[in-house]
């Protein structure tokens, strides 16, 4: 009883957010462990595949069991997804300018990263980049891909696709158009006007590199369902 009435005095003097963090606590504490609920804990979860699913849509997905020097061993294993037979041609733009289609990168495209953005990106693309270091001319290599596609599969890294490679070659580096800054202060006499000029680069995609992978490196993607 004097444990109780003791509990009632401090929630009495306590703040809204002590509050809260006395309810939290409770509840963690009147949670079981996992080990302890029952033996049904320990079980392996049962798993379906997730091609049973999208069957019906003809969409086939895989996991790439490739290897490469220097990927780290905690990543996840890309997903390689076959697209069914009947998307050969693309809706959204004519079949000339299309890149998937006109025959530029292979019919490939790529998603790389590049500081803290993503650029997709065809063989034959202008991009401009934050300054990139290296002179007019040579050869820059982009080895964070993020994604590949084609009209016939497509890839999604976890985070990255391993082998994948993007080659691109710098045509200019230079300075953007000047951008002003006003500052002003009234009653106080302050006024500045400051002036930037962001440097960047640009780059021209010469080539995407990635070996689509045989049907020895994929395993059908299985999807966990919880217990």
């Amino acid at each position: 009883m004097r444990v109780l009435e003791r509990v009632i005095h401090v929630l009495r003097r306590a703040s809204p957010l002590q509050r809260a963090s006395i309810a939290s606590a409770s509840r963690a504490l009147a949670m079981k462990a996992p080990d302890t609920v029952s033996g049904d804990a320990q079980a392996p979860r049962k798993s379906i595949l997730y091609n049973e699913l999208t069957k019906p849509l003809g969409f086939s997905y895989y996991t790439i069991k490739r290897q490469v020097a220097g990927m780290n061993e905690n990543a996840l294993p890309a997903i390689f997804a076959r697209h069914p037979p009947g998307a050969t041609a693309s809706t959204s733009t004519p079949a000339k300018r299309d890149p998937l289609i006109d025959g530029r990168g292979e019919g490939c495209f790529a998603v790389i990263a590049h500081g803290p953005k993503q650029y997709k990106v065809t063989v034959g693309d202008i991009v401009y980049l934050a300054r990139i270091r290296g002179q007019v001319s040579e050869e820059v290599r982009f080895s964070t891909v993020l994604a590949l596609g084609s009209v016939d599969w497509s890839v999604l890294g976890r985070p990255q696709v391993p082998g994948a490679e993007v080659i691109a070659v710098i045509e200019e580096q230079s300075l953007s158009q000047k951008i002003y800054i006003y500052q002003k202060k009234r009653r106080k006499g302050h006024e500045r006007l400051l002036g930037h000029r962001q440097p960047y680069t640009r780059v021209w995609i010469k080539d995407i590199r990635w070996e689509v992978p045989d049907d020895t490196e994929l395993e059908p993607l299985e999807l966990a369902l919880s217990p």
